[in-house]
């Protein structure tokens, strides 16, 4: 039988409580606080793995925000479901793009190339069902990146691609991982209709567009044009 072992970058304790504590009561779960040593996201994920250890090679790893709360009771069963059904996805969110060109996956024509389903809460506290181009219990696996709010990576995909330590502080760590994935891997990216809500939006500042502008110029090297698809990724063989 399949099984879930959570990572959680905890910096909040009151963000923790509130939200995704709530969802992680009898769960396999391991917290990585901050520290002196863990100053960025990446880190804090490779450590959770680390501390993980070896797991079964049909287990799945959820790399999940504090600010998150899983709404729907049957969200396990529904996902390995889906995982057993789509055996070609390695890592499965719940939004995220088909075209990325840089910074946020919801910079480049929204409406279009946007994927997914959410339950986002605005500043104001106000929540709203955020959803393209999927349709509902449906899963999508033509994605190029997904938010890292939630992330579900197959034991096999953790085997190969770890974090990018080089990806500093606490952005653009989704989109390398899900960029490496499909650059060193033969899974695709996915989402699925998994009732959660995210309770922060999430705002660009300085450190997030220099992140971003080292990270797209980086795939640019290699000679990958924008914007990127997971179609013209995988035509590309980097060995």
């Amino acid at each position: 039988m399949r099984k879930f072992h959570y990572i959680i970058a905890k910096h909040n304790d009151e963000i923790y409580d509130k939200y995704i504590a709530k969802s992680m009561v009898g769960k396999n779960v391991i917290i990585v606080e901050d520290s002196d040593e863990l100053t960025s996201m990446t880190k804090k994920y490779n450590e959770g793995i680390k501390r993980l250890g070896k797991i079964h090679k049909d287990d799945s790893v959820i790399f999940i925000h504090e600010d998150v709360n899983i709404l729907d009771h049957l969200f396990e069963s529904r996902l390995a479901m889906a995982l057993a059904s789509n055996p070609d996805v390695g890592v499965l969110g719940v939004y995220g793009t088909t075209h990325y060109t840089g910074g946020g996956w919801w910079s480049f024509e929204r409406d279009t190339y946007a994927v997914g389903s959410i339950m986002q809460m605005v500043k104001s506290g106000q929540i709203y069902n955020m959803r393209d181009n999927l349709p509902p219990y449906s899963i999508r696996k033509d994605l190029v990146t997904i938010d890292g709010c939630m992330m579900v990576a197959r034991a096999d995909v953790l085997n190969q691609v770890k974090f990018d330590e080089g990806i500093k502080g606490y952005h653009q760590y989704d989109n390398s991982f899900c960029l490496e994935v499909l650059l060193n891997t033969k899974y695709k990216i996915g989402v699925g209709d998994f009732s959660i809500l995210h309770a922060s939006e999430g705002e660009p500042d300085e450190d997030w567009m220099n992140e971003s502008l080292s990270l797209i110029n980086r795939y640019k090297e290699l000679g990958l044009k924008l914007p990127l698809t997971s179609k013209n990724i995988k035509e590309v063989n980097y060995g």
